[in-house]
């Protein structure tokens, strides 16, 4: 039951990432919670991670996450594809902590798009 569990949520992710959504959290003027540039092999984002959902779930305990992957958009089919899959694959780990930390599926909404101008995938956190 827990692999079927775990194939059904990275299904979803995988279909939930790159669709055109329309949220607050792409909008230009919000600033995000957290943005973790994934500029090197290994970035270590579980405490700065930990830090600001637990600050976002003391004030609001129904807080609800907004989590945007972003990949380079580069012009090339290609490319842009495999940017799109190694943003999904960081996303899932940023996903991953939050689950760890306590942060129920209910109040996580994942989004991904490709944004010019990106040397490298992020992951940004917004709070609704």
């Amino acid at each position: 039951m827990h692999a079927h569990r775990q194939y059904f949520f990275a299904l979803t992710l995988v279909l939930v990432l790159f669709l055109p959504v329309h949220s607050m959290a792409q909008s230009p003027t919000l600033k995000p919670l957290v943005t973790i540039r994934f500029n090197q092999p290994r970035v270590y984002f579980d405490k700065q991670l930990y830090a600001a959902v637990s600050q976002a779930v003391a004030i609001k305990p129904d807080v609800t996450f907004d989590v945007v992957s972003l990949a380079p958009a580069t012009g090339n089919p290609q490319i842009d594809a495999q940017w799109q899959q190694v943003a999904s694959h960081n996303t899932q780990a940023v996903l991953a902590v939050m689950r760890n930390i306590g942060v129920p599926l209910g109040q996580i909404r994942v989004t991904g798009r490709s944004q010019a101008g990106l040397v490298h995938d992020e992951t940004q956190l917004f709070v609704q």
